[in-house]
Formats: structure tokens, C-alpha cells, sequence
């Protein structure tokens, strides 16, 4: 029940991505720019929420068949993510409505909502990988949901092995100094 309506890849993402999420606004304060952290966060979280209810996984309907929380298909449950996302970036504009210096306004709107696109819309496709197929789990989304994770992973530590001992030309110092060519050729090969 707990992992079949994916409870718990719901939970374990919205930690992540609150992590992440204050991390960006972190990086965004150390530039100078400022982001609505608090509004961008609950608007992360409750955009993942209505993902994660418009697929088709939510509740089991009589005859043992699955559908949306929102709704009875996904066709028509996804009106519901768009109006979500209508309503977060509305929020966001409303709530630079009520400072009354506006000279960092654009900044902060962009940075709010380029954060949440960010730390949210991508992350969120892993819903979406993992319901492929069917219900045989190394040939559909369950296995490729493992598949994407660990490639990734395996490519973040090889880079990082093989740019440390063989590192020479740096890849784009002014945003991550550590990080090389050689480095980011072996994380390629290892994915």
C-alpha cells in the first residue's frame, strides 16, 4: 500500500528537494540576489504533492484498477498540475506586490521561480520514470527509477575519483574550481 502509491518516494523527494531548494536560496543570498525562500519552498512542496497526485497511482478504484488522486484519469487530472503552477508563480508576484521597494524586485521574482522550476520540475520527472510500464519491475519504471539514480551516481563518483588523481585543465573554475575536464570525460564513460 505505503510504496505502490509511492507515500514514500513522495516523502523521501520533498526532503530532497527542500534541501535543495534552501541550498539554491543559500547560493542566491551569497550572490547578492535574494529569493522569497519561504513562499518558493511551500510552493515546491505543493506542486510535488499535485504531481504526484495527477498519476495514475493514488487510489484503487473498484475492479482493482488505479487512478489519480484529482481526478478519475490523467487526462484529466493534469488541468490540475497546470492550474497549480498558474497559482504558485501568481503567488510569487503577489507576494512582490506588498514590499514596497521594488528596485530587486525582478531579481528576486526570477530567482523564486527559476528555484522552483530548479529544485521541483526536474525532480519530478522521476514520478514519471517510474511509472513506465507495467508492473514487472526490472524491465519498467521501477528498474529504470534505480537505473537513473545509480548511473548517476556512478558518473558523480568516477568523475570525482579520476579528476582528483588525474585532473589537470580545469573544466569552468569560476563556478566550480574543483571540477575537470579529465574529470567530467571519466564521469561520461562511467555512465
Amino acid at each position: 500500500y505505503f510504496f505502490r502509491r509511492d507515500v514514500g518516494l513522495l516523502l523521501l523527494c520533498m526532503i530532497a528537494m527542500a534541501l535543495a531548494y534552501n541550498e539554491f536560496c543559500n547560493l542566491c543570498d551569497s550572490w547578492g540576489t535574494r529569493a522569497f525562500r519561504g513562499f518558493g519552498l511551500v510552493g515546491c512542496i505543493v506542486l510535488l504533492f499535485v504531481q504526484w497526485g495527477t498519476l495514475p497511482h493514488c487510489r484503487e478504484l473498484p475492479g482493482g484498477e488505479w487512478a489519480p488522486l484529482f481526478a478519475a484519469t490523467y487526462a484529466e487530472a493534469r488541468p490540475v498540475l497546470d492550474a497549480a503552477v498558474i497559482v504558485a508563480i501568481f503567488v510569487v508576484f503577489l507576494r512582490q506586490a506588498f514590499i514596497k521597494d521594488a528596485k530587486d524586485a525582478l531579481p528576486a521574482l526570477g530567482m523564486t521561480i527559476l528555484g522552483a522550476i530548479y529544485c521541483w520540475y526536474l525532480p519530478s520527472f522521476l514520478f514519471r520514470i517510474r511509472h513506465l510500464g507495467g508492473d514487472e519491475w526490472l524491465t519498467t519504471g521501477h528498474g529504470l527509477l534505480v537505473a537513473v539514480i545509480f548511473v548517476s551516481k556512478i558518473a558523480d563518483v568516477g568523475a570525482y575519483l579520476f579528476g582528483r588523481k588525474f585532473g589537470r585543465h580545469k573544466l569552468i573554475p569560476r563556478i566550480s574550481p574543483g571540477k575537470s575536464i579529465e574529470g567530467a570525460v571519466f564521469g561520461l564513460f562511467c555512465s
